[in-house]
Formats: C-alpha cells, sequence, structure tokens
C-alpha cells in the first residue's frame, strides 16, 4: 500500500472537521499549489493537498503516467480519513483524476463523499485531444508558456526547468492516453469551475459533465485564463464552501455524515 505520508498534506490539521476537502493539483505543480486555500476555508472543513510522486520531497519518487495508475493510488491513500465525509477538488489534470477516484471512492462502503469539483477541465469524453507528452521539449515548454503554466524565469532557465521536465511529460501522459471507461453516473453533486477566458475549457464541453451524475450540477465562470484560480483565491474558496456546506447537510440528512 502506498504510504500516505508520501502522498498527502495537511497544513493546517483540523482534526473535528465535518469534511476534508482532497486537492488534486493541476500537471507539473505539487500539493503546495492548494496550500494558500487551507487559512481561507471555515473551521468545519480540512484541506488535504495530494503530493504526486516525481516533484519537490519526492523528485527521487517515479512519476505515474497512466491514469488508472494514478487514481488507484490516491483513491487508498484517502481509506483512512474517509472516517468523515471527503470531498474532491481537482484542477486540469487533477479534475480528471478527481473523478476517477470519485468513481473508486463511490464504489466503496468504507468512504462517505460528499462532492466533486472540476476546474478547468472539459468532461473527459469532450476534452480535444492532444499528444505534447511525445513533443520535444521546445514544443512542451511552449505549451506551458501558452497556457501559464510555470514562472517565467523559470522557462528562461533551462538548467532549471530540467527536473520540472520529466514529471510533467508523464502528467501530460496521463490526461493524452486517458479514456475513461463506461461506468454508472457518480450520486454526488458534480460542481465544475472556468475562467472566462479560457480556451481550454469551453461553455458546452464543461456542462458536459452533467452527463456524468445523477445528483445536482452546477457550473460556474470566474473572471480569468486557465489558471483563474490563482489570481482570487478567495472567491474560489468561497465558493467551495457554499458547495460543501450544502452537500453536507444533503449528507447529514439522509444519514451519510
Amino acid at each position: 500500500m502506498p504510504s500516505k505520508r508520501d502522498w498527502l498534506r495537511i497544513y493546517h490539521p483540523r482534526p473535528d472537521a465535518r469534511v476534508r476537502l482532497v486537492c488534486l493539483p493541476p500537471a507539473g505543480a505539487s500539493a503546495p499549489f492548494f496550500r494558500g486555500w487551507a487559512p481561507l476555508l471555515p473551521p468545519e472543513f480540512e484541506l488535504i493537498s495530494v503530493q504526486y510522486p516525481g516533484r519537490l520531497d519526492r523528485i527521487h519518487d517515479q512519476a505515474i503516467s497512466a491514469m488508472d495508475t494514478m487514481a488507484d493510488a490516491v483513491a487508498e491513500v484517502l481509506l483512512p480519513h474517509a472516517d468523515q465525509s471527503l470531498a474532491l477538488f481537482g484542477h486540469s489534470m487533477g479534475a480528471a483524476v478527481a473523478f476517477e477516484v470519485a468513481k473508486r471512492l463511490s464504489g466503496n462502503p468504507r468512504t462517505r463523499l460528499a462532492a466533486l469539483f472540476v476546474s478547468g477541465y472539459p468532461a473527459p469524453a469532450r476534452r480535444r485531444r492532444t499528444a505534447f507528452h511525445r513533443s520535444p521539449d521546445s514544443v512542451l515548454i511552449e505549451e506551458l508558456n501558452r497556457l501559464g503554466t510555470i514562472d517565467e524565469t523559470l522557462l528562461e532557465d533551462r538548467d532549471l526547468l530540467a527536473p520540472f521536465l520529466p514529471p510533467l511529460r508523464s502528467d501530460y501522459q496521463i490526461v493524452e492516453t486517458y479514456r475513461p471507461a463506461a461506468a454508472s453516473p457518480l450520486t454526488v453533486p458534480i460542481t465544475a469551475l472556468i475562467g472566462d477566458d479560457d480556451d481550454e475549457t469551453p461553455e458546452a464541453a464543461t456542462r458536459a459533465w452533467q452527463e456524468l451524475t445523477a445528483g445536482d450540477f452546477r457550473l460556474e465562470r470566474f473572471p480569468g485564463g486557465h489558471f483563474y484560480l490563482s489570481e482570487r483565491p478567495a472567491d474560489v474558496v468561497a465558493l467551495v464552501a457554499s458547495e460543501l456546506s450544502k452537500a453536507d447537510a444533503v449528507a447529514y440528512e439522509e444519514g451519510l455524515a
């Protein structure tokens, strides 16, 4: 079994929290991507951020390049935290991983999944096909620059950038080779979040997430591009907290919390 100590980061422990919000970073990012969210959440919610292998303090761990391997590992390390309700938030690649983890947790009687938040990512079957994981470094770097994925200073220094590229390429391989298996719709509510200037998440393709749940669906737009959530974290966290409160209330009434 993977070690939860390796995979999970809890920056502001709240042992009495009613719901644990598990955040999955985008391609190339790591657990600290969501660190600033923890103090913004109300005290009844605890933030858990996932640390993928191959970066920061896990730089010597083999990066994962297959969706099933990633989702299986994340779902497994979350089981010890399932004594309280869990919610999942993923941005970009993290949204696809969150969806697959949600499918696994929903089928496990030991877990109580309250909500799924998918950010900056269209419904999996509607994502445009790309193959950047097979491209030369120069092409991959150009794509990073277009999306605003990494700091311009890093882009200008190839020596600093070099260790960043292998796990990033593995992340892109996860997304670009991902073909979701047919499955019953989830029963938890799905909230989709997008930047209104993000070409990666057309509204029609993002609304297709509604077809993947029998629960409630909400689409929320924010000013900004693909990384809109980095520009207005307080607004995004406020929306997430509001939706979590609703989902937790429903779960409590149904005897799931």
